[in-house]
C-alpha cells in the first residue's frame, strides 16, 4: 500500500486596521458638552479621548489634531458640575486629555484658553494631561487656579502633566497653584517647552503644602523636563524658586533660555538643573552657570517688562548692551511669534523672542581690475536700513577704518583705490535698528599690475625707442601695441619677456608721422590694464645723401662695362646710374637699391667710348 501524504500550507493573513488621525475644528468659544450642533474645545477633546463623535465634533481616530481659531475660550463648567465626583473625565472643571493629541491655536496672543477672566476667579487649572503624547502650540493658557476644593491633584495652576507633553509657541501666564507646586506648569512625566513665555504665574503655599516653582516645577516622578528658547519672567513662589525648580525629577535642562526677575529666586534650592548652553539667568542660585551661560540681574537691559501684544517680552537695546541679543546658538527654527531664526546660525537671540534683524544677503558676483573690486549681492530682506561692507587683507582684521555703508535696497559697491595683485576679503551684512544680519563673505585678488611711466623717443628717422616701469611680480611677458591713426585703432606689434623694460621699434616706415604706443603685462592667464600712452614722431632728413666715391669702370667684353663704387651715405633710397657718349649729354640708364655698390652695363657697341656717373638719392 502506498501512502501519499499531502501537506496543506495554510496562509494566515492578519489584517491590521489602518488608523487615520482625525482633524477636529472647534467652532464655538462656549464651554459645553452637549448636543446643540456645534463643536466646543471640551467636546473636541472628548471626541479625541473617546474616538467617538461628540456633538458636532468629528470622531477622534489615532493621533488627532484639534484646530482652535482665534478667540477667548473660557472654562465655565464648574468642578463636579455633573455630580459624579470624577474630576478626570473631561466633563467638568479643567480640560482632561487622555490620548495622543495636538492642539493648535492661531497664535500665543490670538487663541486664549483660560479658566476664568482674572487672576483670582479661575474655577480650576486649564489643562490636565492624564496620559498620551500631547502637543499644545500657539495658544495662551491663563487664569488657571489649582487646588480648588473638589480636585485631588493640587499641583499645576495652568497645566498639570502626567503624559508626554510638548508646549510650543505658547504663553503660560497668570496661573496659580493655590496650595501646590508649579504655578504655571507642573510636570510629573516628560515635558518639552519650546519658544514659550512663562510669566506672572504664582505658587502659593502653606505650612502643609508649600508653594514652589512659580513658573515651572518638575515633580519627583518626572523623567525629563527640557526648556528651550523660552523666557521665564516675573513668576513668584511663596516658598522658593519663583522661576524654575527641579523638585526631585530627572533630566531637567535649559537651553537658550532667559530666567530672570522671578520672586524668591530664579531657580531656588531644588535638585540639579543642567545647562545645555547659552542661557541668561538673573541669579545663579540653583540655576546652572555653564561656560556659555550669562548672568545679569539688570532686567531693564534685557527685556521690555511690559508684555507685548504678541504674547512675548521683546528684547531691548542692542548687541553691545544686551547679552541676550545674538547670545544664543543653534536656536529653534522660528521664535514664539514665527520670526525666522533659521539663518541666524550662531547669532540667534536667547529667549522666546527673536529681534527681527534683516535676513542675510547672498553674494551674486565679484569682479576686479588692478585697482578696483566691484561687489554685488542679493537683498533678501525688506526691513534693512542699510548694508555694511567690511574689508580685510587677512580675513582676520576687520578694522572699522575699512568699512563702508550703502543705503537700503542698494545691492552693489565699487571699492576703488586698491593695490594691484593683492588679495582682499569682504563681508556684507544688512542692518536695522535691531541689529545685524549674518555676513555674506567673498574675496578676490586685484589684477596684475600695469606698467607705468611709458616714454618714447625717436632714435632715427626709421626707429622709435620705448621704455617703461615694470610694477608687476607675476607677468610672463609684456605686449607692445602701436597706433598709426591717432589712437583710433591699435595693433599688437611685438612682445618682450618678463622683467624687460625697453623696446626698439625699427618697423617705422614713414617719416613725418606720429606713432602712439601703449604696453600691458600678461601673466599667462590675464592681461593687466594698459600703461599710459606715449607718442613720438619721425623726422624726415632734409639734406641729400652723401656722394658715392671711388667709381671704377672696367670693360669686360666687346658689349659690357662693369661699374663699382663706395656707398658713402646711410640714408639713400636708391642709386641712379647715368651715361654719356660725349661727357656732356647725360641720361639715366638705370637705378639700383640702397646700399648697392656695383652695376653691370650690357648691350654696348664695340669700339665705342662711354662715360658714367653715379649718385645717391632719397626723398629729400
Amino acid at each position: 500500500m502506498f501512502y501519499k501524504k499531502i501537506f496543506f500550507s495554510l496562509l494566515i493573513i492578519l489584517l491590521i486596521p489602518t488608523v487615520y488621525a482625525a482633524t477636529i475644528t472647534v467652532n464655538t468659544t462656549d464651554d459645553e458638552l452637549n448636543s446643540d450642533g456645534d463643536c466646543s474645545l471640551r467636546e473636541a477633546i472628548q471626541a479625541a479621548n473617546s474616538d467617538n463623535v461628540v456633538d458636532n465634533c468629528t470622531s477622534g481616530s489615532g493621533t488627532d489634531t484639534i484646530n482652535v481659531p482665534t478667540g477667548e475660550y473660557t472654562i465655565t463648567i464648574a468642578i463636579n458640575d455633573d455630580g459624579n465626583g470624577d474630576d478626570n473625565d473631561n466633563a467638568d472643571g479643567d480640560l482632561d486629555i487622555a490620548s495622543n493629541l495636538t492642539i493648535t491655536g492661531a497664535g500665543s496672543a490670538s487663541t486664549i484658553i483660560q479658566a476664568g477672566t482674572t487672576d483670582s476667579n479661575g474655577i480650576d487649572r486649564v489643562f490636565h494631561i492624564l496620559s498620551g503624547t500631547v502637543t499644545i502650540e500657539k495658544v495662551m493658557v491663563r487664569y488657571g487656579r489649582g487646588n480648588i476644593a473638589a480636585i485631588t491633584d493640587v499641583h499645576g495652576g495652568g497645566i498639570s502633566n502626567y503624559g508626554s507633553l510638548t508646549l510650543q509657541n505658547c504663553n503660560i501666564s497668570h496661573n496659580t497653584s493655590v496650595e501646590g507646586n508649579g504655578g504655571g506648569i507642573f510636570n510629573n512625566n516628560i515635558l518639552t517647552i519650546i519658544n514659550c513665555t512663562i510669566n506672572n504665574n504664582n505658587a502659593l503655599g502653606t505650612a502643609e503644602k508649600s508653594g514652589k516653582g512659580g513658573g515651572v516645577q518638575a515633580g519627583t516622578a518626572s523623567t525629563g523636563t527640557a526648556i528651550i528658547n523660552s523666557t521665564i519672567y516675573n513668576n513668584s513662589a511663596e516658598n522658593v524658586s519663583g522661576g524654575l525648580r527641579n523638585g526631585g525629577g530627572q533630566n531637567v535642562s535649559i537651553n537658550n533660555t532667559i530666567i530672570i526677575g522671578n520672586v524668591n529666586s530664579d531657580c531656588g534650592n531644588g535638585n540639579t538643573i543642567t545647562s545645555n548652553g547659552y542661557n541668561l539667568v538673573g541669579d545663579n542660585t540653583g540655576c546652572p552657570n555653564g561656560a556659555n551661560d550669562k548672568v545679569s540681574a539688570n532686567i531693564t537691559n534685557i527685556i521690555n517688562t511690559t508684555l507685548n501684544s504678541d504674547g512675548t517680552y521683546h528684547l531691548i537695546g542692542d548687541v553691545t548692551t544686551n547679552p541676550a541679543i545674538h547670545g544664543g546658538n543653534n536656536c529653534a527654527s522660528t521664535d514664539q511669534v514665527g520670526t525666522d531664526r533659521a539663518d541666524r546660525g550662531s547669532a540667534c537671540d536667547i529667549g522666546a523672542y527673536e529681534l527681527p534683524v534683516p535676513k542675510n544677503p547672498t553674494v551674486s558676483t565679484i569682479t576686479s581690475t588692478d585697482s578696483q573690486i566691484n561687489l554685488t549681492w542679493t537683498d533678501n530682506s525688506d526691513d534693512e536700513t542699510n548694508f555694511k561692507i567690511e574689508r580685510s587683507l587677512d580675513n582676520s582684521d576687520w578694522s572699522s577704518s575699512n568699512s563702508f555703508t550703502v543705503g537700503e535696497g542698494i545691492v552693489e559697491y565699487d571699492d576703488t583705490g586698491l593695490t594691484c595683485e593683492t588679495a582682499y576679503y569682504y563681508r556684507v551684512y544688512a542692518y536695522n535698528i535691531y541689529g545685524d544680519s549674518h555676513y555674506a563673505e567673498l574675496n578676490d585678488t586685484t589684477a596684475i599690475c600695469p606698467p607705468t611711466n611709458l616714454t618714447t623717443i625717436e632714435s632715427s628717422a626709421t626707429q622709435i625707442d620705448l621704455s617703461w616701469t615694470d610694477n608687476s611680480v607675476s607677468e610672463t611677458l609684456f605686449k607692445i601695441e602701436r597706433s598709426d591713426d591717432n589712437q583710433i585703432t591699435w595693433n599688437q606689434i611685438d612682445t618682450v619677456t618678463t622683467d624687460t623694460t625697453i623696446y626698439n621699434d625699427t618697423n617705422v616706415t614713414s617719416c613725418e608721422q606720429t606713432y602712439y604706443y601703449r604696453v600691458r603685462a600678461y601673466n599667462g592667464t590675464n592681461n593687466s590694464g594698459y600703461s599710459n600712452s606715449s607718442n613720438a614722431s619721425t623726422t624726415c632728413n632734409n639734406s641729400p645723401p652723401t656722394v658715392p666715391t671711388n667709381l671704377n669702370i672696367t670693360s669686360t667684353s666687346k658689349t659690357q662695362i662693369n661699374l663699382a663704387w663706395t656707398d658713402a651715405s646711410n640714408d639713400e633710397t636708391i642709386f641712379k646710374i647715368e651715361r654719356s657718349l660725349n661727357n656732356s649729354d647725360w641720361s639715366q640708364i638705370d637705378t639700383v637699391e640702397a646700399d648697392t655698390e656695383s652695376y653691370n652695363n650690357t648691350g654696348l657697341t664695340c669700339t665705342t667710348t662711354y662715360y658714367y656717373r653715379v649718385r645717391a638719392y632719397n626723398t629729400t
